[in-house]
């Protein structure tokens, strides 16, 4: 479904890129401030009112990276607000919880944003949450005004001095759940010279799509490596691959049980066919069904117990 946005400038409308089919699950997915958006700059109005950003991040305030099953999460704790964003569009300054990647590659771009219907190799977001209104992150990403998300694209080019710290993390998660150490990370390595913005009222990208965001969408990418693209991108193949592997494991004992389940009424119908026309007794009758309702049970205990295997 394709509906108009609106992005502000500092120095986006756009159209939600959503999947049609979210709406039936989260009916929010029709609302009027869903992202990502397509930012047309020259569509774009200046706000004279909109001053610049500023991020102050504290390195101690980096805890571990995790393998959440469809990408890894570099979490950060910080009660003392010492890794924060503000100014621009905010009303106080917002505490860094994660970040995350939405990586892509040559041929397959990975950004969730848009400008001017151009696709960039990968897409950062910084997730930031207004601890001076709500008591927890989870009730701030239901409130208007709960998250702020700082959106930065990855273009491909040069190697990034900083990247290799998050690609060679990658090995320790290999496994969904997976969580390790990761201390002394400043995401701010991670930004670009610039720190210009666009910025407009949106939501998280995924389920359940809450309309909580306030998104700051730089204008100028970060630099990095094909090669280093593609070791994220492999990396991500690989938890495909792993869920793939899960649901064959899941599938097996499903399909067997299917095959045991069809040769039981073959046999079953034949059986009730045989005694019909040979006039049987309803004994002989009764011990077919008997017969029917032990193997059904034996089929369903070795479908329960397969399942229990994994």
């Amino acid at each position: 479904m394709w509906q108009q946005g609106n992005a502000r400038s500092h120095e986006g409308t756009g159209q939600d890129l959503c999947p049609p089919v979210w709406h039936k699950n989260y009916p929010v997915a029709q609302g009027n401030r869903q992202s990502p958006i397509d930012i047309i700059p020259h569509q774009t109005s200046h706000d004279p009112g909109l001053g610049p950003i500023t991020l102050n991040y504290d390195q101690c305030t980096s805890i571990n990276i995790t393998n959440n099953g469809h990408s890894v999460v570099v979490e950060f704790e910080d009660p003392d607000d010492r890794s924060v964003i503000l100014g621009g569009p905010l009303d106080n300054p917002y505490r860094l919880k994660q970040f995350h990647f939405h990586w892509g590659g040559k041929g397959c771009h990975g950004s969730e944003h848009t400008v001017s219907g151009n696709s960039y190799a990968s897409e950062l977001h910084l997730v930031h949450w207004n601890a001076v209104k709500y008591k927890t992150f989870g009730e701030a990403a239901t409130a208007p005004d709960g998250l702020a998300v700082l959106g930065i694209f990855l273009e491909t080019g040069d190697d990034h001095r900083w990247l290799h710290m998050i690609t060679d993390a990658l090995y320790m998660v290999k496994f969904k759940g997976s969580v390790t150490d990761f201390k002394a990370f400043n995401p701010k390595c991670l930004l670009p010279s610039s720190l210009h913005y666009w910025t407009y009222l949106g939501s998280l990208t995924t389920p359940p799509l809450h309309e909580s965001v306030i998104w700051i969408v730089l204008k100028e990418p970060i630099i990095v490596s094909e090669k280093q693209v593609h070791v994220a991108c492999m990396f991500l193949l690989h938890l495909k691959a792993g869920e793939l592997h899960v649901i064959r494991q899941l599938l097996k004992p499903f399909l067997l049980a299917c095959v045991m389940l069809m040769a039981l009424f073959h046999y079953t119908l034949l059986a009730v066919i045989h005694c019909l026309h040979s006039s049987a007794s309803l004994d002989q009758y009764a011990s077919a069904l008997v017969y029917m309702v032990l193997l059904f049970t034996f089929v369903l205990l070795h479908f329960q117990k397969c399942l229990a295997k994994g």
